[in-house]
């Protein structure tokens, strides 16, 4: 099996910090998707995938049963701080373990867009 593609880089910052400031982590490379019609999930409410190798720090405030983000949850910026849209951290989670496909996957909620815009 071929490992995980990455195809773009974000940052990421604790919900206390927010740009201009310095981003808390800049993560090199990441996979962004919108979540697809058809995504399995015991998360409903989320509208983005985001995929992180495992090493990167990045953190959720999920409670079980909560259908949004919680106010610790980290917000993440595509490719950098300079986008217009935010992405909150829903859940975070290991996928595919001791294998080549070992990653982070992050539910993500993207909150409101200042129109217009291309960036999504």
């Amino acid at each position: 099996m071929n490992a995980i593609a990455f195809a773009t880089a974000c940052v990421v910052y604790r919900a206390s910090n927010s740009p201009p400031s310095v981003p808390d982590v800049r993560v090199a490379s990441c996979r962004l998707t919108p979540r697809g019609a058809s995504s399995p999930t015991t998360t409903a409410e989320y509208t983005h995938v985001l995929i992180v190798p495992t090493t990167t720090d990045i953190r959720d405030d999920f409670t079980a049963g909560a259908t949004t983000f919680g106010p610790n949850a980290d917000k993440v910026f595509v490719p950098d701080e300079l986008s217009p849209v935010t992405y909150r951290v829903l859940l975070v989670r290991r996928m595919g373990r001791s294998t080549s496909q070992d990653f982070k996957e992050c539910l993500l909620v993207r909150t409101a867009v200042t129109w217009p815009t291309d960036d999504l």
